[in-house]
């Protein structure tokens, strides 16, 4: 993961390699967004949660939907996106949002 921002209570990553772009939001209040998914791996979950614990994945668009049900059964992550993305993600997306 390489580290483009920081500050006193948050981190931005972006993950090498990823197309779409996967960024990793690490709050430490408010706990961790992954904005779009790369393939599942534990041991990526595992990174992200050593960093602070994923609550979240975003999806702004169906491209960077990849293995939407293995993240969301392995990290307990609440999935969303919009409306008109959510009938194009193939997986469970547990909150719907408006644009």
């Amino acid at each position: 993961m390489q580290l483009l921002l920081e500050s006193f209570d948050r981190s931005v990553y972006y993950l090498p390699g990823s197309r779409p772009a996967v960024f990793y939001l690490a709050d430490k209040e408010g706990g961790g967004i992954l904005i779009n998914s790369p393939r599942y791996s534990p041991e990526l979950l595992a990174r992200l949660d050593a960093l602070t614990p994923l609550r979240f994945i975003f999806y702004p668009s169906h491209f960077g939907a990849q293995d939407v049900d293995a993240w969301r059964l392995a990290s307990g992550a609440e999935t969303m996106t919009y409306g008109h993305e959510a009938r194009r993600i193939e997986g469970s997306i547990d909150r719907v949002l408006e644009r």
